[in-house]
């Protein structure tokens, strides 16, 4: 992850491995995912925050319905199924304890 801060867009599975958080992020994102509205943590080594992503319109392009069909500008990929204001992920940034 390297750095003393970083911001990712978490979600389940990402296409940008680069987006892929810690083990602490991917538990916020799922606390988001169902629900929560933010979550915060303070862990020995870091603080963490994170907020919603909902889908908007401009996402389902290529992550929309019906779920499984290939994206069309990155065919490689399946498009994910997601619907318009669906929280789909998180917003999380990760500062380091100096």
């Amino acid at each position: 992850m390297g750095g003393r801060a970083w911001v990712k867009m978490v979600v389940e599975n990402p296409r940008n491995e680069n987006n892929r958080g810690d083990k602490i992020a991917m538990g916020m994102m799922r606390q988001i995912v169902d629900g929560a509205i933010r979550s915060q943590y303070t862990a020995h080594d870091a603080v963490y925050y994170a907020e919603p992503i909902r889908a908007t319109g401009g996402c389902l392009k290529c992550h929309g319905s019906p779920a499984g069909e290939p994206d069309p500008y990155f065919p490689q990929y399946a498009k994910n199924g997601w619907k318009a204001g669906e929280v789909i992920g998180a917003v999380v940034a990760r500062v380091a304890a100096e």
